[in-house]
């Protein structure tokens, strides 16, 4: 008897599997960074395929197989890159979130308070246009919270409390401007650091 698992999940990326399966990469808030079979979800016929686009916020529906996970079911909460139709620079900064989280994240390893705040930063994108200093401060901003909590954030110490907070909002993101080119640094030299 296998359990089935549930839990909110982004949709990080998919490749195409065998006929008309996907394997889909998903950044999952019980269960950390999972690859999971899509069976059937190329077909025309499937309802499943609609819910599993990049960057979907969904709730899914996993089985742990023998030797991978598959995918049961999953149901749309929000689709942040569709909801950002003609916001290309909002969509860039999702995008780049993406790849460092596919780059960064160990698998199946758990990471609830990097999930809560990559959502927040997604539905603070969502919720309205943003000039594009502020995107830069945003995408700063979600940069230092991804590396601090994959313990990639080396010193200074200083930027740790605006690193281990979990919300987006107006005063958080205004603490970046001052501070910009000397974050942008520290991330660079924490991304050399981990020779990914």
């Amino acid at each position: 008897m296998y359990h089935l698992y549930h839990t909110p999940s982004l949709v990080l990326g998919s490749s195409p599997t065998g006929e008309g399966s996907r394997t889909i990469l998903l950044f999952t808030r019980e269960l950390g960074l999972v690859s999971a079979r899509a069976q059937g979800v190329r077909l025309a016929r499937s309802k499943l395929r609609y819910h599993l686009t990049d960057f979907s916020y969904l709730d899914a529906w996993l089985v742990r197989g023998k030797e991978m996970w598959r995918l049961a079911n999953a149901v749309s909460r929000a689709n942040f890159f569709s909801e950002l139709n003609g916001r290309e620079y909002a969509r860039a900064v999702l995008a780049r979130a993406a790849l460092l989280l596919r780059r960064l994240l160990p698998p199946e390893e758990k990471h609830e308070k990097l999930f809560d705040a990559v959502v927040s930063c997604a539905a603070l994108l969502q919720s309205r246009p943003c000039a594009s200093e502020e995107l830069r401060d945003i995408e700063i901003l979600l940069a230092l919270r991804i590396l601090f909590h994959l313990g990639y954030l080396g010193e200074p110490r200083e930027f740790l409390e605006v690193a281990a907070s979990g919300s987006f909002g107006a005063a958080d993101i205004s603490s970046i401007a001052p501070l910009r080119r000397r974050l942008v640094s520290i991330i660079n030299s924490s991304l050399r650091v981990t020779g990914l």
